[in-house]
């Protein structure tokens, strides 16, 4: 968006009336010229990103990557993945939080309404994971991890440390030290407390209810 790029999923906050035609990706993929202008935009911000950071290899935190899977995989062949998964129902208010406090705030140049956000959180949601779960069996075999959110709170240095395993990542040992320091100066962070009302616990259950199930969460319970 820094540089104005057409290819930008981030536009869909911008203009959130108009965020199926950003941030759902699939459809415009479909259309070969847009799909080739944004590999080249994408491979050259990576490209920057390697540089600035002497060859590192990078770590991308992408939530539009979700129905990208494919089309990494063609780009990036030997590319590996972390999927983190969470509570529906404390996703949800984290998600609307962030619009509320943040996105609408401070990025939207439109204005809408609660019923029009909620639309924009479930859905989204809906296409990003439909799309994830549908092409993860492209990924080849040890280069996928799936681990929850509360899991990852819980025990932050085992299940990084098991991430390192699983995926093969090298040179756990290496890092750990300053991963321990990192996670003391992290327990200081609180996170946004939520109010689960009946009506709207209802709702996510309705409309998110085969991904609670999916991943063995109650139903009922926002826990």
């Amino acid at each position: 968006m820094n540089k104005a790029s057409a290819y930008s999923a981030y536009w869909g906050l911008v203009l959130p009336k108009r965020w199926r035609e950003w941030l759902n990706y699939s459809p415009q993929f479909e259309n070969p010229k847009y799909l080739n202008g944004w590999k080249m935009e994408y491979l050259n911000t990576l490209k920057y990103a390697t540089f600035k950071n002497k060859g590192k290899q990078l770590v991308l935190k992408s939530p539009p990557n979700t129905e990208r899977t494919g089309v990494l995989l063609k780009m990036f062949p030997l590319a590996k993945f972390i999927y983190v998964y969470r509570i529906p129902f404390h996703l949800y208010y984290s998600t609307r939080n962030m619009w509320k406090r943040a996105i609408l705030n401070f990025y939207s140049v439109q204005k809408i309404s609660d019923t029009e956000l909620d639309e924009i959180v479930f859905e989204y949601f809906i296409h990003l994971t439909g799309r994830y779960e549908e092409d993860k069996k492209l990924i080849p075999d040890g280069n996928l991890i799936e681990i929850s959110y509360e899991e990852l709170k819980a025990d932050s240095f085992g299940v990084i440390q098991k991430i390192y395993s699983n995926i093969n990542l090298p040179d756990f040992e290496l890092t750990s030290k300053d991963l321990l320091l990192k996670l003391e100066m992290e327990k200081k962070y609180q996170n946004f407390q939520y109010q689960f009302g009946d009506d709207t616990l209802q709702k996510i259950g309705n409309r998110w209810g085969k991904y609670i199930r999916q991943w063995n969460y109650k139903v009922t319970d926002p826990g």
